[in-house]
């Protein structure tokens, strides 16, 4: 985790619930899908300067579009955003590809859910996975914690800027342990506000899983193999379904 995930409510409704203004207009794609997977845009909530402000201008909350898998400032492309969609925030402040982004663009990933999968064996006794969707029941959104960074071509000064996001990971808790070793940080809300703050030490203490997954306030859903392929994108994605693994497998 976190390689998949489902972000479908409305900008509108995000700048509500995360009270921030709307900066998604230019970013790279719409940021919304019931199977997100990396290396496509996602909506990210970050503390900045407004784009164009005046010098000496206070940071605002803002929604912004940014590509899933971040890209050090000092890669020499790209492509090695596709291997760093997540990272482990017990290493976080120790590894060079994040530890300056730890310590000054931080941000929040809104999120409906997330999906795991279970290994285990089919039947036949054949290998297998399982989905399942991690989401709140009440439909409330989640935020992951997640830092972001940007990046452009040093043979091309003019090129527009990438901005770039993971998502960090923490040891798996409660229910969902007995799916998957890892499971993305889930900042609680009162939290939300120092995560974001560009000019406050890093908080090493809000880098531990959110009990919000722990209380098993959280739903752990069955649902189709049908996500396992980034091509499918649709509403029935979320629906329950009958596991396809044998029950006696999955626990």
């Amino acid at each position: 985790m976190c390689g998949r995930y489902v972000s479908v409510k409305s900008t509108d409704d995000l700048v509500d619930e995360f009270d921030a203004v709307d900066e998604t207009e230019g970013g790279t794609g719409t940021g919304t899908g019931y199977n997100i997977a990396p290396t496509t845009g996602v909506r990210i909530v970050v503390n900045r300067v407004p784009h164009g402000a005046p010098e000496g201008a206070a940071p605002v909350r803002q929604l912004r579009v940014a590509r899933w898998g971040l890209v050090p400032s000092w890669a020499k492309d790209p492509s090695v955003g596709s291997r760093m969609f997540n990272a482990r925030a017990e290493s976080v402040t120790e590894k060079s590809a994040f530890r300056k982004a730890f310590a000054a663009r931080r941000c929040l990933v809104p999120a409906d859910g997330w999906y795991e999968w279970r290994r285990a064996e089919d039947a036949e006794g054949k290998p297998a996975k399982q989905p399942f969707l991690m989401t709140p029941p009440d439909g409330h959104s989640l935020a992951f914690a997640g830092l972001f960074e940007f990046w452009k071509p040093k043979a091309e000064p003019d090129a527009d800027w990438l901005t770039s996001v993971t998502v960090l990971t923490v040891a798996a808790r409660g229910e969902l342990a007995e799916i998957h070793d890892r499971m993305p940080l889930v900042l609680p809300r009162a939290g939300w506000t120092r995560w974001l703050d560009p000019a406050g030490a890093g908080p090493e203490e809000l880098l531990r899983p959110d009990d919000e997954a722990h209380r098993e306030q959280l739903e752990l859903r069955p649902v189709s193999t049908r996500v396992n392929s980034v091509a499918n994108d649709a509403p029935d994605l979320l629906d329950r379904v009958e596991p396809s693994v044998p029950a006696q497998s999955l626990f």
